[in-house]
């Protein structure tokens, strides 16, 4: 698009009927500002600005409830003695739930419905931001903690049910399968055909943020999380992020050097930032090249200098007291 604005036009999302009522409801009760009771509708009559958040009441509740899980169980494991799990674990999930919503209500899901490049943040701040500051609180072990005692001794026969049916949970928890599977849901969502789905259907986008994060979880947590028993040496982690920031660079690599625009769903769209699509898309490659590599690269760094300066210290309240119910 060489100039001038583009033609003006109101583009609706579908609703989801389900998110629709709750928003309805909750505004009838006054729970959220009349402002917000919009966010299904994607305004493409103009340029997304500062002042678009939206309230989503599902993941509110979802934000809510796992935070109020997290500060029970952690008040429980303090008080039981537990110590490897400190403030600092506590205020990385708290970063990683902002994290979720600065990704999934701020101006910043407004935009990527208008340029490749925000959605491209949207999903960096889910897969390389929020993943790991959730995995760093050990959520695991401390909203376990935070459950009722029924529902843990429930929890607890579910398990052993399972490990006497002697399933592979080893292979999926491996850090081999976790570092596959983040590179190929990064791959995979990137194809022309799955990323225009997911422009297109709420459903399909709602699936690729839950699967960007997902796997961005299952990775992350043989890097950093505190209390598994899979994570990786300070060595062989770095050298996994190493191959995580290669990868992702090749693929930031052809999308800025593509001589055509891989997504035509943004059409029209980028005129509002003064871009062609081409453009939007050379930037969104550009921060997949570039700016979303330094969390693995300072990750990298972090781990393994504390490898090279002393060995991490064994975790003195593990899963399995928890899933027993017990207090101690």
């Amino acid at each position: 698009m060489s100039g001038g604005q583009p033609k003006v036009r109101r583009v609706r999302r579908p609703r989801r009927a389900g998110r629709a009522g709750l928003r309805a409801l909750a505004t009838a009760f006054g729970v959220l500002p009349a402002s917000f009771a919009h966010a299904d509708v994607a305004e493409l009559s103009r340029r997304a600005e500062w002042t678009d958040w939206h309230a989503d009441p599902v993941l509110l509740l979802t934000l809510t409830l796992a935070a109020w899980t997290y500060v029970r169980g952690l008040a429980r494991y303090w008080l039981l003695g537990g110590r490897e799990i400190g403030p600092w674990h506590a205020a990385a999930f708290a970063g990683g739930l902002a994290s979720i919503a600065l990704a999934l209500l701020s101006p910043v899901d407004a935009a990527s419905d208008q340029l490749a490049a925000a959605h491209m943040v949207q999903h960096m701040l889910l897969a390389a931001v929020a993943a790991p500051l959730v995995v760093l609180g050990a959520p695991g072990l401390v909203c376990l903690w935070g459950l009722p005692d029924a529902s843990r001794r429930d929890l607890a026969r579910i398990w052993t049910r399972l490990r006497l049916r002697r399933l592979p949970w080893s292979h999926w928890r491996s850090p081999r399968t976790g570092w596959l599977l983040f590179a190929l849901t990064l791959w995979a969502w990137h194809l022309p055909a799955l990323y225009s789905a997911a422009v297109r259907t709420p459903a399909v986008h709602d699936l690729q943020h839950l699967s960007f994060f997902g796997a961005g979880c299952l990775y992350w947590r043989s890097l950093l999380d505190p209390v598994s028993r899979f994570r990786l040496s300070g060595s062989a982690a770095a050298l996994s992020l190493f191959g995580t920031t290669l990868h992702s660079t090749i693929l930031g690599a052809f999308m800025t050097l593509a001589p055509v625009p891989w997504y035509g769903d943004f059409e029209g769209r980028t005129g509002w930032w003064g871009l062609t699509p081409l453009e939007d898309q050379q930037l969104a490659g550009l921060i997949m090249w570039m700016p979303a590599c330094v969390p693995y690269l300072l990750a990298a760094a972090v781990l393994l200098g504390r490898s090279l300066s002393r060995e991490s210290p064994a975790v003195s309240m593990p899963m399995r007291p928890a899933l027993r119910g017990g207090s101690g």
